[in-house]
């Protein structure tokens, strides 16, 4: 039930690839196939020029199968990177570079993740730069960053989508990426939405794959507490769509290895039924058993 309930979530994904015919995408791929690897650059350069005007689906989705069939590492990587140059201002924009680099990602997962992290450490570092005056980055660099964040975040969903059996030795580096991104980034609507959005196909990946109920995982507890981070900070209502894709996400992950510790446990207990109904402030609940110390603040920052 919790599954056929995941799979129905709205997670934000262009219409047009929901849309795509698999005949025509099989089509599609005997073509590319049977073309060269110059031809299938030409093809490349050509939709990356179109899409820096246009952002159509059905040409991310192009641009993600040519990739996932190109043999050359060299061409993948050139044009992945051409990928990331695009605007990411808008939501269309956002979630089609995801598309592309999670079916690139299917066979070419090492050369996407290098990238990945090149474009995580690259934001680090302008964020440690910037530390002791923050006047001196413009407000239109941080605003691409807030863009380039949530772009990240949707990857990282896509891949864990895309890369099915190949996803658990991934799982704990793409779930501390999550992490980074959320904790260090700006909690507005993009970034939570983004955020949501990875971890419903993270989620959804992991109950897909037998194997995820005997590997033990490290990075879930950190995953959790962003997740009820978003939960403390939405209104008192249980019609509200995203607290019940939150729910359904946190119930999802705590049937992972290892099971969470009793701190966790209450802490998920008393935020999720705080989000439920209206308890009293925690203050007057000290010697209640729901009532835990608040966890610490650990921000993930794997390119440290």
């Amino acid at each position: 039930m919790l599954e056929l309930e995941l799979n129905n979530l709205d997670v934000g994904l262009l219409e047009e690839y929901l849309d795509i015919d698999p005949f025509w995408e099989d089509m599609v791929v005997s073509k590319i196939k049977n073309m060269l690897v110059t031809e299938q650059g030409l093809v490349l350069d050509t939709i990356c020029h179109f899409l820096e005007k246009h952002s159509q689906g059905v040409f991310f989705h192009l641009y993600g199968m040519i990739l996932r069939e190109c043999p050359s590492v060299e061409q993948v990587q050139c044009h992945l990177a051409s990928l990331l140059d695009l605007s990411h201002q808008h939501a269309r924009q956002r979630e089609g570079i995801a598309l592309a680099v999670g079916l690139a990602s299917t066979k070419h997962l090492e050369e996407v993740w290098a990238l990945l992290e090149h474009l995580g450490r690259t934001k680090f570092l302008r964020s440690a730069a910037v530390t002791e005056d923050s006047q001196e980055r413009e407000p239109s660099d941080n605003l691409r960053w807030k863009w380039v964040s949530s772009t990240s975040l949707l990857c990282y969903g896509q891949i864990a989508k895309h890369t099915k059996e190949q996803i658990l030795p991934w799982v704990d580096n793409i779930a501390s990426r999550m992490v980074y991104y959320y904790s260090c980034g700006p909690c507005d609507e993009t970034l939570k939405s983004s955020f949501l959005s990875a971890a419903i196909l993270l989620t959804r990946s992991l109950q897909a794959e037998y194997g995820s109920q005997r590997y033990k995982f490290t990075q879930i507890p950190e995953l959790i507490q962003c997740l009820l981070g978003i939960l403390q900070k939405e209104p008192n209502s249980l019609t509200t769509f995203l607290r019940q894709k939150i729910i359904l996400v946190i119930v999802g992950l705590s049937n992972l290895r290892p099971r969470f510790k009793p701190l966790l446990k209450s802490q998920v207990l008393k935020t999720c039924l705080q989000s439920v109904y209206l308890l009293p402030p925690s203050k007057d609940m000290k010697n209640d058993s729901f009532s835990v110390e608040p966890a610490s603040d650990n921000t993930v920052m794997p390119w440290a």
